[in-house]
C-alpha cells in the first residue's frame, strides 16, 4: 500500500468551497470553518446540484485534500487533471470542495 501524502501547512493551501446542495449559505460557513483551522479562503459560491461531496485538488495538495475530506465527512478526493494550460482552474496547492448540505457542516469533524 502506498504511503499517504504529507499535508502541507494549512496556511499554504487555498480552498474554494462550492455549495451543490439546497442549504443556503453552506459554502460560506464551511469556508469560514476551514479558515479558522488555518486554510486560506478561495472562491465561495454555488454550483450545479450535486449528490455527493467530493474534494478535488491540484499539485501538492493531496495530503490536505484528505484532511479536509475527513473534516467535512467524505472520503471522496481526486486530483484535477493537468491540461496544457495548467491545472484546469486550479493553481498549485489549491483545493476545491463541492459540498452538499446533508448536515450542519460548521460542526466539522
Amino acid at each position: 500500500m502506498a504511503a499517504a501524502a504529507a499535508a502541507a501547512p494549512a496556511r499554504s493551501i487555498t480552498v474554494s468551497v462550492l455549495n451543490g446542495g439546497e442549504t443556503a449559505g453552506l459554502a460560506g460557513r464551511v469556508s469560514a470553518a476551514l479558515a479558522r483551522t488555518g486554510y486560506r479562503a478561495g472562491l465561495v459560491a454555488n454550483t450545479s446540484p450535486r449528490s455527493t461531496t467530493a474534494i478535488r485538488y491540484g499539485a501538492g495538495a493531496a495530503g490536505n485534500a484528505s484532511t479536509i475530506a475527513a473534516m467535512v465527512g467524505t472520503t471522496g478526493t481526486s486530483p484535477t487533471p493537468r491540461s496544457p494550460y495548467g491545472w484546469r482552474g486550479f493553481g498549485t496547492s489549491t483545493i476545491s470542495a463541492p459540498i452538499i448540505g446533508t448536515s450542519d457542516a460548521t460542526g466539522m469533524r
